[in-house]
């Protein structure tokens, strides 16, 4: 290969000539014809620091809806309620720790078909009770509830409550005592009557349930 230019002989893939400076036209050896450009690494510390920041926006969101299929505390007392006041005693059951309800039909000494007959029972015994409201309030009548304080149950009272509780196979983890005031009010909005009461909850696995054993039986 020789320059254009001057003649000189030039090495393979100069792109100026050493004796007159004049560009070869050569491509330069990095980069020879067809060949792509190398890629160009990522910046570790960049990706790292992706990652990270994903993390914790999942964990934030996480931590901002609570854990997935837990039922609070305040979640169950509403529930109720709603239930009381809608003479639904399926809703009521749903609030008992899982296993209460086969242990006392066991205890009882209760079939599938007894159970929902008992069941229907308490349906129209809270109908009833529901009832005798609207001689004290009148038609259209509203009851509301507020838990004015909290108490976690610890110590030598939270173990025998668990100790009670294994006794059907059931696990809780925790206990709360609710204070609550309720307030009956009439179809214009009007209180007519108020009053306070203790709900006793424990916690089994993620949820809050209500604590039976401060209930009394459950048939």
């Amino acid at each position: 290969m020789f320059c254009g230019k001057c003649g000189a002989k030039l090495e393979e893939g100069v792109t100026f000539c050493p004796q007159c400076g004049t560009p070869t036209g050569a491509a330069p050896a990095a980069e020879t014809a067809g060949t792509a450009p190398a890629a160009k690494k990522p910046n570790l510390p960049v990706l790292i620091g992706a990652v990270v920041l994903v993390a914790v926006i999942v964990v934030s969101l996480l931590f901002a809806v609570g854990p997935l299929g837990g039922r609070s505390a305040e979640k169950t007392i509403d529930q109720l309620f709603e239930s009381v006041l809608n003479a639904d005693t399926r809703g009521l059951m749903s609030l008992v720790p899982d296993g209460m309800v086969e242990a006392a039909m066991e205890e009882s000494d209760m079939d599938e078909d007894e159970y929902e007959e008992q069941l229907d029972d308490m349906d129209e015994q809270l109908e009833s009770s529901l009832s005798m409201m609207e001689a004290l309030a009148g038609e259209d009548w509203t009851m509301t509830h507020e838990i004015v304080s909290t108490e976690n149950i610890t110590g030598e009272d939270l173990a025998d409550l668990k100790d009670d509780y294994e006794e059907y196979n059931v696990k809780i983890s925790a206990a709360k005592k609710l204070k609550l005031h309720i307030t009956l009010l009439d179809s214009e909005g009007e209180e007519v009557d108020d009053s306070s009461t203790e709900m006793y909850v424990v916690k089994c696995g993620r949820d809050w349930c209500l604590d039976v054993n401060s209930m009394g039986n459950i048939f």
